[in-house]
């Protein structure tokens, strides 16, 4: 079994794979041929299955083929987070034990600066034409037409994320080709295409999907690490230019451009719109709605070990969930997908009621079974229940519903307990994000000796809606009325959010 054969077996292969900004379409067969030559190189230098590649590289067709030819020489690719920390850079390269690296011009200071990296054997050179680059080794190579047979287990992407703040270091989360497989599946089911479909992902994993499917991949024009900052102007031009029908993006992105469209009477040309990767409140999916009626809008729960999860229709959202959201139920995840099995487990091991908050726990054929050279992180975050099912815990508190559907409450660090009562964030901060003048909030618990700890309300005020006079005891009114506790509440310039998709409130650095 090898993951390259999906993206090889593709049913038209003169249509177009990648649409790249600045960048002729590249045709599934010239994307196929490109990869064998490549591949032909990399075997050619003396790289052997199962060795390891370090890629740090941007979004590009080198990178697309470059990963393709290490599926199919059965070479795992080891992708490193370049928004970590350089001593986290430096300890999860040491933990990859990778014989060659193939990175951007720009990465390539990262190696000389790093001692580990510059251990590394063979360097390659995303992007440009000169020695040691990907260009260049594909013009000069016979192309390698086969494709490796690997066991299903064998490692295919190992994508090291966090550590920052992990005593056991950085988590490389380990994708065998059997759990792409398996993911790609998934995909399929939960996100069905239509005949035709060309889609616009803003993310990476969405578009190895779409290669799999034999969807057409339009690359949107902006800096992936700051999906904050993209130009909608750019976007829209593209998806008008190429015919895109679906696009997918984290939050931040989407209420970047949802924004920027009702601000200029402008409409989304979409069927279909994929949001995640941080929780969506119903303020977005209102704006998406307004920006493109026609379409239809999904949320979709996940995390880098497991994706997806569940799946929220925006119609449901509006119609009915948005309403209890601002009634304190918390932000609705969705149906779970047919491919997974989730629990709600509490502190004691056993399962919760319905509408009882535990920890949110998942097992399935592409849910990530272990992390790659991290004991720790598998003792925590992975358990194997009487007939050997690896479960994952999702890190999230949560509740299912009596129709089946998951709601969050939070993170398990962020519960917070006052005076013998525990609170939990989400619901507190998705309640008071509904109000016009917030653009988002964030709960927090801080030691305190007479309650244990107290509650401190930190609120991002709306740019475009000024707040109403006495505005911090209108919200503590508001969260006294739910009987939530708050004893401070404070505004704050711009709220500290993930690194990854600029949409998640970072909570130790808020405190």
């Amino acid at each position: 079994m090898n993951i390259a054969a999906l993206l090889k077996a593709v049913v038209e292969p003169d249509r177009p794979a990648l649409i790249l900004p600045d960048r002729a379409a590249t045709s599934f067969r010239e994307l196929d041929e490109l990869a064998s030559r490549l591949a032909g190189g990399l075997r050619q230098a003396g790289l052997q299955p199962g060795q390891r590649v370090i890629v740090l590289a941007p979004i590009s067709l080198d990178l697309y083929a470059g990963l393709i030819a290490l599926f199919k020489l059965g070479l795992p690719a080891v992708f490193l987070d370049p928004q970590a920390g350089f001593r986290q850079l430096e300890r999860a390269a040491a933990l990859s034990g990778a014989v060659a690296f193939l990175g951007s011009r720009k990465a390539l200071w990262l190696k000389w600066l790093s001692p580990t990296l510059r251990r590394i054997p063979q360097t390659l050179v995303v992007g440009g034409d000169g020695p040691l680059t990907l260009s260049r080794l594909a013009r000069d190579s016979a192309p390698y037409e086969s494709i490796v047979d690997v066991d299903p287990e064998t490692p295919a992407l190992i994508t090291f994320t966090g550590g920052s703040t992990d005593p056991g270091g950085p988590r490389g989360v380990l994708r065998t080709h059997r759990l792409l497989a398996s993911q790609h599946a998934a995909l399929a089911g939960a996100l069905p295409a239509q005949p035709g479909d060309i889609d616009m992902p803003a993310f990476p994993v969405a578009t190895l999907h779409n290669l799999a499917s034999g969807i057409t991949s339009v690359i949107p024009d902006f800096p992936f690490r700051r999906p904050q900052a993209v130009q909608t102007e750019k976007v829209l031009r593209q998806m008008l230019e190429f015919g895109v029908t679906s696009a997918s993006g984290s939050p931040a992105y989407w209420w970047t451009i949802a924004s920027h469209c009702l601000a200029h009477g402008l409409r989304l040309p979409l069927r279909r719109i994929v949001t995640g990767g941080a929780p969506v409140a119903p303020g977005l999916v209102e704006r998406l709605h307004k920006a493109a009626p026609q379409a239809e809008i999904l949320a979709v729960y996940g995390s880098t070990e497991a994706e997806p999860v569940a799946v929220m229709p925006g119609t449901a959202i509006l119609a009915e969930t948005a309403a209890l959201t601002a009634a304190g139920a918390g932000i609705p995840l969705g149906t779970p997908v047919a491919q997974v099995t989730v629990r709600i487990l509490g502190p004691d091991g056993r399962e919760r009621a319905t509408d009882e908050v535990g920890e949110i726990w998942v097992a399935g054929e592409h849910v990530a079974r272990g992390y790659f050279a991290n004991p720790q992180a598998e003792a925590t975050n992975k358990q194997a229940d009487a007939g050997g099912r690896i479960w994952h815990a999702m890190g999230d508190l949560g509740s299912m519903d009596a129709r089946g559907r998951l709601w969050l409450a939070g993170r398990v660090h962020t519960a917070i307990v006052r005076a013998g009562r525990t609170i939990y964030p989400v619901p507190v901060e998705a309640a008071v994000d509904m109000l016009p003048y917030v653009r988002r909030a964030a709960l927090t618990g801080h030691p305190d000796s007479r309650l244990g700890e107290s509650t401190c309300l930190t609120v991002e005020l709306a740019q475009e809606v000024s707040p109403p006079a006495g505005w911090p005891a209108q919200i503590q009114a508001l969260c006294a009325e739910h009987g939530w506790a708050i004893d401070r509440v404070r505004s704050i310039r711009h709220m500290p959010l993930d690194a990854r998709h600029n949409a998640r409130i970072d909570y130790r650095r808020l405190k």
